[in-house]
Parts: structure tokens; C-alpha cells; sequence
């Protein structure tokens, strides 16, 4: 028949499996709170996941970025050119420096952006922004000027995001192509920002 490992413990007071070695008794541990009735998993002598007695799965140390873009002005034309993101928001795991994103994992990864343009060119053919990474580059927004302008614009909104398939150090950063016309389009340093974090 079935068999089972019971472990009981006072309505107040906690339940766990400890993991240990020479240096470390509880290095590992799973634990049952019974006073909240969660569940959490240390590894590494650290907590890394806590499920809540509604379901709720929190993963305090699990890697994440938020990072507004610095000054860039009069972005080149009919040129790559690598957005600057160096307002950092937060980081967990000090994953992002110098405008690019460095994967600590192998693993997917959404990668999402806002940007607000300003002073967008009428006579430019396109605006292209693209995630660039190791193993693949997505584009997520193209604009098109001459379609969409009648005259230049005080400012243009464009945002998208992607999953990307990350080995461990692999990078990730932003791209904008803005093909032909003239270099005057300013990225709004408080109206855009790159976004990522670990899905599994």
C-alpha cells in the first residue's frame, strides 16, 4: 500500500527536513510554518522560495531588472545604435551594468522595453528598436515615420518584449535604427525603460 513520512508539530510552531554537512547542519531545509501554514526551501543556507497558504510562490532572490534609460540625444541615422539604460530601478542579482543584461543561468528569459521618443523625425523611413541577444536578436516595435507623421512629432511611444532562450552568460541589450532624415531624435530619459527576469 501507500507510505508516507509524517511529521507533526504544535499549531504555532514550525515543521522541517534539514540538509546538512561538516560545515553547515541545516544548509538545506524545508519547512512547514504552521502559524501561517507556508512552506519555504532554503538552499545554500538561504531562503530562495516561499509558497503562502493561499498558493502565492515568492522568489525573493530569483533574477530580475528594472532600468530607465540614461541622456541620449540626437540619435544617429541609418546607423545601429545601442540604447543607454544606466538608471537602475532594481536589479536582483546585480545582473545588468553597463546597458546590458548578462543571463547568471541558462534558461528563458522575458525581456520587455518602453521607450518615449522625442522630437521623432517626419522625414525618417522607419524607427526599429530590437532586443539584441547571444543567440537570437528579436524586433519588437518598427515605426514607421512616413506612414504614420504628416510632421515631425513632439514624441512617439513605441514598447515591446520578448522571450529569449539564455545560456549562462549570455547577454542581452537594446538596439535603435532610425533609417535616414535627420539625427535629432532624443530618447526621454523619464518615460523609458528596460525590464527582464527569469521565467524558468
Amino acid at each position: 500500500g501507500d507510505m508516507g513520512i509524517q511529521l507533526m508539530g504544535g499549531a504555532s510552531s514550525s515543521c522541517g527536513i534539514a540538509f546538512g554537512d561538516s560545515g553547515d547542519s541545516n544548509v538545506g531545509l524545508v519547512t512547514y510554518n504552521h502559524a501561517n501554514n507556508s512552506m519555504s526551501i532554503k538552499t545554500n543556507d538561504t531562503v530562495h522560495m516561499t509558497v503562502s497558504s493561499d498558493g502565492e510562490v515568492t522568489k525573493p532572490l530569483q533574477p530580475c531588472f528594472r532600468v530607465g534609460s540614461g541622456t541620449q540625444n540626437n540619435i544617429a541615422v541609418s546607423s545601429n545604435v545601442n540604447a543607454i539604460f544606466d538608471v537602475e530601478i532594481f536589479d536582483i542579482g546585480n545582473n545588468f551594468g553597463s546597458s546590458t543584461f548578462t543571463a547568471p543561468v541558462t534558461g528563458k528569459y522575458y525581456l520587455g522595453l518602453l521607450m518615449r521618443l522625442n522630437a521623432v523625425d517626419s522625414a525618417s523611413s522607419y524607427i526599429q528598436i530590437v532586443i539584441v541577444g547571444s543567440n537570437r536578436s528579436t524586433t519588437v516595435f518598427t515605426f514607421h515615420n512616413a506612414t504614420e507623421l504628416s510632421a515631425d512629432a513632439d514624441n512617439v511611444t513605441v514598447s515591446g518584449s520578448t522571450i529569449l532562450d539564455m545560456d549562462a552568460n549570455d547577454t542581452a541589450y537594446v538596439r535603435i535604427r532610425i533609417q535616414s532624415g535627420t539625427a535629432q531624435t532624443d530618447v526621454d530619459s523619464d518615460g523609458s525603460y528596460f525590464t527582464g527576469y527569469l521565467i524558468g
